[in-house]
Formats: structure tokens, C-alpha cells, sequence
């Protein structure tokens, strides 16, 4: 090998180098923990779910950009934001201390973020609330009229989007639609569920789906959609 090949080579694997340490030294390691006390009638692995979803928050919340970025924002949109950050923004994220004591469960999580994708993502999150684009998803066809669509936490720790709908012809299905959306806007997937069969006229029923990993926001429709 030439001589010149190898400097070529040594500049290559240089440059990729302090790249990773300049990508390692914008990262920013957080920590979150928590205990949770479970009752009778909740079983231990959903009270494990709840606290570990409980540290991750704690995690999250505890990033300065985080507090700075959301000083303004209602509590149920902060319940998105960090629904948002923890699906799709944290790195290397890993349990670090676990303990149950009867029926008190304790985690302890780290992680890594970027403060300047975060702060990022914050923003247009920000944004989409404010357009309320959330609200203006809510849709009807000649069966069904969406009332409201939302995303809830359940009790397993799980988020949800939650789709409230009205039956308007009697005893007839039809299919709810959801695409999930990144943070550019770009489908990355989709799912749909089925109304129930047997709602008289004016019967309001709900229909869940669970928010999938890389889901930064998501869209609603129906067949034979009406405006």
C-alpha cells in the first residue's frame, strides 16, 4: 500500500472519529427515579410498568432545556410532549437500580438526550398544539361522527390515542383509520379498528389505539370521509 493511500485512510477513520466524540460530547446523560406503592387491586407487573414509566418521566423532566421549553404548557400537553420525547428521543435508555419491597416498587433509569434535538422537537410540538391540528382531525361519514380524539395515559403506564365516536346510522360498522406521523410530518405506519356492530342512533362508543415507537403525531380519517 502506498504511502499516500495509507494518509488517506488515517484522514478517513480521523474525520469519523471526532465526529463520534463531537456527537458523544453533544449528548447530555439524565436520570429519573421513582417508587410506587400498588394496591389490591393491581398486579405487580402493572405497577412495574407504572413506576418505570414514572422514572423515564422524572428523567425527562429533570433536562433544564425540557423546563425552559415548557414553562407555558398545560399539564395534559406536557403529558404529550413527554410522551413524544420518551417514544422516540432517548438514548441508550436502560434500568439502573430495581427493588421490590412488598408492595412498594422502586426504579431508578438513565438515559442520554441531545438538548438541541429536544429542544427541537419541543418546538414543533409546541407548535402543533397551538394550531390545535389535534382538533381539527375530528371527522364524520354517513355512519359515525368522531366527537374527539386524544392521547390518555392508561393505567399500565401505557399512551393511547383515544377516539370518541357517535353512531349515526344505525346497527352498521365501519372502519376508524389512524396514520402515524414523524416528526416531519412523514407516514410511518397505520392501523385501523372497527366500530361496534350493534349501536342504535346517538350511542357514543371509544375506540384505542396504542402509540407505536417513532409516533410523533398521527392523523384520523374515514372511508367515504365527509367535510
Amino acid at each position: 500500500m502506498l504511502i499516500k493511500d495509507i494518509y488517506i485512510i488515517s484522514t478517513i477513520l480521523s474525520l469519523f472519529a471526532l465526529q463520534d466524540i463531537c456527537a458523544q460530547s453533544s449528548r447530555v446523560k439524565v436520570f429519573g427515579d421513582y417508587s410506587y406503592v400498588y394496591g389490591d387491586s393491581e398486579t405487580l407487573l402493572e405497577a412495574k410498568n407504572i413506576c418505570y414509566s414514572m422514572a423515564i418521566r422524572e428523567a425527562i423532566e429533570s433536562n433544564s432545556i425540557f423546563i425552559s421549553s415548557t414553562s407555558f404548557v398545560t399539564h395534559s400537553q406536557l403529558n404529550d410532549l413527554i410522551q413524544t420525547i420518551s417514544s422516540g428521543y432517548l438514548q441508550e435508555l436502560k434500568i439502573v437500580e430495581e427493588k421490590i419491597e412488598g408492595r412498594n416498587v422502586y426504579y431508578k433509569v438513565e438515559a442520554y438526550v441531545e438538548p438541541d434535538v429536544i429542544k427541537a422537537s419541543i418546538g414543533r410540538e409546541v407548535k402543533r398544539i397551538k394550531n390545535n391540528k389535534e382538533y381539527q382531525s375530528i371527522v364524520r361519514n354517513d355512519i359515525i361522527k368522531v366527537l374527539s380524539v386524544k392521547k390518555q395515559f392508561r393505567s399500565d403506564g401505557d399512551q393511547v390515542v383515544s377516539v370518541v365516536y357517535k353512531q349515526v346510522k344505525p346497527y352498521t360498522q365501519t372502519e376508524i383509520m389512524i396514520d402515524w406521523l414523524d416528526s416531519d410530518d412523514i407516514p410511518i405506519g397505520g392501523e385501523k379498528g372497527i366500530t361496534e356492530k350493534r349501536l342504535r342512533k346517538n350511542e357514543i362508543r371509544k375506540v384505542q389505539f396504542y402509540i407505536p415507537l417513532g409516533a410523533f403525531s398521527y392523523r384520523v380519517w374515514l372511508h367515504n370521509q365527509k367535510e
